[in-house]
């Protein structure tokens, strides 16, 4: 009886177990703020900046009331393209990133707690994105091939360099100049 007992225990165990797992859905919603090259300041009418970020805040924080929405963070990424020494590009990239938060402030509940923010000075990762969707960028391979290339590693100045001398120097389409964006997301814990 014993036995019996054990094993039957043994054989519900699994579905009570089964049963009792929680599913968390995650929702990514993003929305991309575009910067005149070299300046910080949100501009609500360049490339509909106010328009898309209207939407991404009626979307993340006005669900029509759905009690199982709830947002915990919200990431800011911010860059900036490479032209432009270090320092520069690592204040206007943080410049950047407060003008979204001042804003999302502003028009949310959000507090600073509740915010993380990615600001790497340049964003290679963003320009290549840049690159790819352009169809105005000449030597469009080699150019993400340098953007990408492991070669450089941390150091700015040379893939900058590289690219400046691609082709001995010819015009690249201006593929560190492309208008840049930063991004806003909500961002899992």
């Amino acid at each position: 009886m014993a036995k019996r007992l054990i094993l039957l225990a043994l054989c519900i165990l699994p579905c009570i177990m089964m049963h009792s797992q929680v599913i968390l859905q995650e929702d990514t919603v993003k929305c991309s703020i575009y910067f005149h090259q070299g300046k910080s300041n949100f501009d609500p009418r360049y490339k509909e900046n106010d328009k898309r970020l209207k939407q991404f805040v009626n979307e993340v924080y006005f669900r029509d009331g759905d009690p199982a929405m709830s947002i915990k963070r919200i990431r800011v990424s911010s860059g900036a393209s490479p032209e432009g020494s270090e320092s520069i590009n690592t204040r206007l990239s943080n410049a950047r990133a407060a003008a979204i938060i001042s804003y999302l402030k502003e028009h949310t509940a959000l507090n600073d707690s509740s915010i993380i923010v990615y600001s790497p000075g340049v964003d290679w990762e963003g320009l290549a994105a840049l690159v790819e969707m352009s169809d105005m960028v000449p030597y469009k391979d080699t150019v993400l091939k340098i953007i990408r290339s492991e070669e450089f590693g941390n150091d700015n100045i040379a893939r900058r360099k590289a690219l400046e001398t691609l082709k001995g120097g010819q015009h690249t389409g201006g593929c560190t100049g492309i208008c840049f964006r930063s991004s806003v997301t909500p961002a899992s814990a």
